[in-house]
C-alpha cells in the first residue's frame, strides 16, 4: 500500500501531515511512503529526513496524488493558487484521503 504526503497549499499553513519519524513507522510496517518535495519544509523537516526514514521524494504533487492509495494532508483539498488544477481532481480512483475536512467551509 502506498501512502502519500503532499505539500499544503493553504497560505501560512506550517503543518505537515506526516513527520519523518511517523513515516519511518509506516515503512517499518510495510507501507511505501511517497512525499512531495518540500512538503515538510515549513515544519522544519527536510526531504533528506524523509529519505532517511525510507520515504521516496517526488518532485510534484501529481506524483503523489495520482499514485497513492492513501493521501494524508492537513487541510482539505483545494485549488492550486497559481496553476489550473484542484487537488481533488488529481486523487487516484479508489484512493482514500485522510485530512481535516470542514463541511461548513
Amino acid at each position: 500500500m502506498l501512502l502519500g504526503v503532499v505539500r499544503e497549499l493553504t497560505p501560512n499553513e506550517r503543518r505537515v501531515a506526516l513527520t519523518p519519524a511517523v513515516a519511518r513507522q509506516f515503512v517499518e510496517c510495510g507501507y511505501e511512503v511517497r512525499v512531495q518535495a518540500g512538503a515538510g519544509e515549513s515544519s522544519s523537516f527536510t526531504d533528506e529526513a524523509y529519505r532517511a526514514a525510507g520515504a521516496e521524494i517526488v518532485e510534484d504533487a501529481h506524483g503523489v496524488w495520482t499514485t497513492a492509495d492513501v493521501v494524508v494532508k492537513v487541510e482539505p483539498p483545494r485549488a492550486h493558487p497559481t496553476e489550473v488544477w484542484h487537488e481533488a481532481d488529481l486523487i487516484k480512483e479508489g484512493a482514500t484521503l485522510v485530512s481535516f475536512v470542514w463541511p461548513g467551509q
